[in-house]
C-alpha cells in the first residue's frame, strides 16, 4: 500500500484574495472635507475627475495619492498602469493612508507594478490589519497557511482567520473549515469543517460551495452523495466560480449527479470561457470543432485556439497539432502537428515537449533532432506531465524503453500522475490493483480508480467499470450500473464491453431479451476479432438467433474464435466438422479440433474426443494427427486477441 493513498484529500485549496480596491465605504472620489485647491472646485473646469485627483495628490494629500493609485490600477479616466498604481499606493502608504497600506501589500504579495515581497508584503498588511482591516488579517492567515515568504505556521494563520471570521468575513470563515477539514492547526473536526463551509455558502461565498460539492463528491468526511455535491458545485457556477462551472460541466456530461446533457455542458463551458479561463477556452474550441452539445463550427475553434496561440499559451498550441494529428475538421497532417508541437514546446508546455519525443523517436524531424529524443521526454518528465509519467510506468511494468521490469515503481508512477488527475493514470493504478501487481490485490480502490477515469470519459475504464458491477467486484453486484457502463464504452468503440452490452441482451438481463440487439454488438465486437464474440456470435448464426440461419458463417466465426484458443469454439467447430453443419463431414479435422480442445480440458472435451476417435480407421487418425500438428503452428502463430469469458459447458 502506498503511503499518499491515506493522505487526506484537500476539498480546495486557499487562494489569496487579492482584494485590490477601495474599502467599504470609500469611494473613488476624494474624502468629504478634504483640503481640495479652489481650481479643482470650479464649476467650468473641463479637468478629468482623474485629472484634479492628480493635482492634488500632487500636492502631498495622502487620500488624492490613494485615489490616483486605485485609478491607475483600475483604468479610471485614465489607462490602466500597474507601475503608476504602486507608486502613489506607496506615496499615500507612507503617509499612513489605510487603503494604501492595504493595497501596497497586496500589490507586493501580487507582483502589480513590482517584483514580489512576501517580506515587504508581510510589513505593509500587517500595518492595515492592526488597524482593524479584515481583508488585511485574511490575508496575513493565508501567507502563514501557505508558508509564502515564512515558515508555514498554521496555528498563527488561524489566529488572523480567527480574527477575520469574528468580523463575519466569508473567506476566512471558509479558510477556517478548509483547516478543520484538513488538521492544519487545529484538531481535525469533518463535523466543524462543515459547518463552517456551511455559514460561508450561506453568505454567497462560492469557494465555500464548491469544498461543500467536493467534500459530497468523493465522500470527505460526509456520505458520498453525487446529487448534493452537484447541487452544491452549481450554486457556485451561478456565483461566478470558474472551476465550479468547469466541474458542473463535467457533471453534466458524465451524468453524475444529474441527467447527462450535452447542451447544459456547452453552455457552462462558454459561461467559464468568459472569464478568459484558458482550461475554459480550450475545452470550448474542442466541443466546437466536434459539435459536442453546440453545431460544428471549425473556424469558432480556430479562432480561439489561434488567439490564445498568438499570445504565446503553449496548451493551445499542443491543441491545434492535436487537431491537425487526429484530422479534426481538417485532413490529418502530422507535419503541421509536429510544427504546432514544436512551438508550444518553444513556450515550455510540457505536453509539446513529449508530443516531440514521440514524434522524434518515431522517426520524425532531422536526425540531430531524433537522436535528442529522449531529452524531450526527460523535460516532460522533469515537469511532471501525466502522459510523461504514465508512459515510463508503462515502461516498467513491461521492461520497456531501457527501463528494467519494476512493478513497485511502475505503479508509483502511476500514482504520481493521478495527482494531476490523469485519467490514463487512474485507469493504469486501477489495473495495478485489480491484478494485485506492484501492489496488494484491491478490488475496491481499482473500482475507485476505474470510477475516475470512466467519469472522465475514458472507454477502457468505462468498460472495466460495466465489469466490475458485472461480476460484483470491488462492491455489491449491479447489472444496471454495468449496462450502464458497457453502453458508453461500447459507443466508443470497446470490443469487450460491445461483447458484454450484446450479452446483455442476448440473456434479457437489466433489459428485455432483444436477440436483434445482441447481434448487433456481438458484430461489432467479432469484428474487432474478440474471440468471445465471434463463438457466440457464431452459435447465433448456427441457431438463427437473431440473425438468418447461417451454417457456413457460423463456421467461418467458430474457427476464428477457436484459433485464438477459446475451448468453446474449439470444441463447436469439431462437432460442425464430424456432423457436417455449414461444411462438408471431415472427420479427422473434427478429431484433431476434438483432440486440441480437451488438451487441458474437462472430461467432457476428453470424452468426446474418445467417442469420435474409437469410430476413426488407423489412416483417418493419422491425417488427424497431421491437422492437429498444423493448427496448432497457425495457432501459435496467431496472436492471442482480447478476452475469452467463461462459457458454459458446450452442448454435445
Amino acid at each position: 500500500m502506498f503511503h499518499k493513498m491515506a493522505k487526506k484529500t484537500p476539498v480546495y485549496t486557499l487562494s489569496l484574495l487579492w482584494c485590490l480596491h477601495a474599502l467599504p465605504g470609500h469611494a473613488l472620489t476624494l474624502a468629504q472635507g478634504a483640503p481640495t485647491p479652489q481650481a479643482t472646485m470650479t464649476q467650468a473646469d473641463p479637468k478629468t475627475d482623474f485629472e484634479k485627483n492628480l493635482e492634488v495628490a500632487n500636492t502631498g494629500y495622502a487620500d488624492a495619492q490613494y485615489i490616483v493609485g486605485l485609478a491607475y490600477l483600475e483604468g479610471k479616466d485614465v489607462s490602466p498602469n500597474p507601475e503608476e498604481a504602486f507608486k502613489w499606493f506607496t506615496k499615500a502608504a507612507q503617509q499612513g493612508n489605510v487603503q494604501a497600506e492595504y493595497n501596497l501589500g497586496i500589490c507586493y504579495l501580487k507582483g502589480i507594478g513590482t517584483a514580489k515581497s512576501y517580506p515587504s508584503a508581510l510589513i505593509w498588511l500587517q500595518k492595515a490589519a492592526d488597524k482593524g482591516v479584515i481583508p488585511a488579517m485574511y490575508n496575513l492567515g493565508l501567507i502563514y497557511n501557505e508558508g509564502l515568504g515564512v515558515d508555514k505556521d498554521f496555528k498563527r494563520a488561524n489566529y488572523y482567520f480567527q480574527k477575520a471570521m469574528d468580523a463575519h468575513y466569508p473567506p476566512a470563515v471558509y479558510a477556517m473549515g478548509l483547516n478543520y477539514s484538513m488538521g492544519q492547526g487545529v484538531k481535525q473536526d469533518d463535523a466543524q469543517a462543515k459547518a463552517l463551509l456551511e455559514t460561508a455558502a450561506n453568505d454567497k461565498y462560492s469557494p465555500a460551495f464548491y469544498a461543500l460539492g467536493k467534500m459530497y463528491q468523493e465522500g470527505i468526511g460526509v456520505p458520498k452523495d453525487l446529487q448534493k455535491a452537484f447541487e452544491n458545485y452549481l450554486n457556485a457556477a451561478k456565483l461566478g466560480n470558474v472551476d465550479a462551472q468547469l466541474m458542473v460541466a463535467d457533471f453534466y456530461k458524465n451524468g453524475t449527479g444529474v441527467a447527462a446533457d450535452k447542451v447544459e455542458r456547452a453552455n457552462w463551458i462558454a459561461q467559464a470561457a468568459k472569464s478568459d479561463n484558458a482550461k475554459a477556452l480550450i475545452e470550448l474550441a474542442r466541443i466546437y470543432r466536434l459539435g459536442d452539445g453546440v453545431q460544428a463550427d471549425v473556424a469558432a475553434s480556430d479562432k480561439i485556439l489561434n488567439a490564445m496561440a498568438d499570445k504565446g499559451n503553449g496548451a493551445a498550441m499542443v491543441e491545434l497539432g492535436v487537431a491537425a494529428e487526429q484530422g479534426l475538421g481538417q485532413p490529418k497532417d502530422a507535419l503541421k502537428a509536429l510544427d504546432w508541437f514544436e512551438k508550444g514546446a518553444a513556450k515550455g508546455d510540457s505536453a509539446a515537449e513529449f508530443k516531440l519525443y514521440k514524434y522524434y523517436s518515431s522517426g520524425y524531424g532531422n536526425k540531430s533532432q531524433q537522436a535528442e529524443a529522449k531529452s524531450w521526454l526527460d523535460k516532460a518528465l522533469a515537469k511532471q506531465d501525466p502522459a510523461a509519467i504514465v508512459l515510463v510506468g508503462k515502461a516498467y511494468m513491461k521492461g520497456d524503453l531501457g527501463y528494467a521490469q519494476n512493478y513497485k515503481k511502475g505503479c508509483e508512477l502511476f500514482l504520481n500522475a493521478t495527482d494531476n488527475e490523469s485519467v490514463a493514470a487512474y485507469y493504469e493504478l486501477g489495473a495495478c490493483y485489480r491484478d494485485g501487481v506492484g501492489v496488494g490485490q484491491n478490488f475496491v480502490k481499482a473500482k475507485e480508480l476505474f470510477l475516475k477515469a470512466a467519469n472522465q470519459g475514458d472507454p477502457a475504464a468505462e468498460s472495466e467499470l460495466g465489469r466490475f458491477y458485472d461480476q460484483g467486484l470491488g462492491g455489491p453486484m449491479d447489472l444496471k450500473e454495468a449496462f450502464k457502463w458497457y453502453s458508453l464504452a461500447a459507443e466508443n468503440e470497446l470490443k469487450d464491453a460491445q461483447f458484454y452490452l450484446g450479452m446483455h441482451y442476448l440473456k434479457g438481463q437489466t433489459v428485455p431479451k432483444d436477440e436483434v440487439m445482441a447481434a448487433k454488438w456481438l458484430t461489432k465486437a467479432a469484428a474487432q476479432n474478440l474471440a468471445g464474440a465471434q463463438y457466440q456470435l457464431g452459435m447465433n448464426y448456427l441457431q438463427g438467433i437473431g440473425v438468418p440461419k447461417d451454417e457456413k458463417k457460423a463456421v467461418e466465426l467458430l474457427e476464428k474464435a477457436a484459433y485464438q484458443g477459446d475451448r468453446s469454439a474449439q470444441y463447436q467447430v469439431a462437432i460442425c466438422f464430424r456432423d457436417g453443419l455449414g461444411t462438408a463431414v471431415d472427420k479427422p479435422r473434427a478429431f484433431a479440433w476434438f483432440k486440441i480442445a480437451a488438451q487441458g480440458g474437462g472430461l467432457d472435451l476428453q470424452s468426446a474426443r474418445d467417442a469420435l476417435l474409437e469410430k476413426l480407421t488407423p489412416s483417418e487418425v493419422a491425417q488427424g494427427e497431421k491437422i492437429v500438428d498444423k493448427i496448432n503452428e497457425k495457432f501459435m502463430n496467431q496472436p492471442l486477441d482480447g478476452l475469452t469469458p467463461p462459457q458454459s459447458q458446450p452442448a454435445k
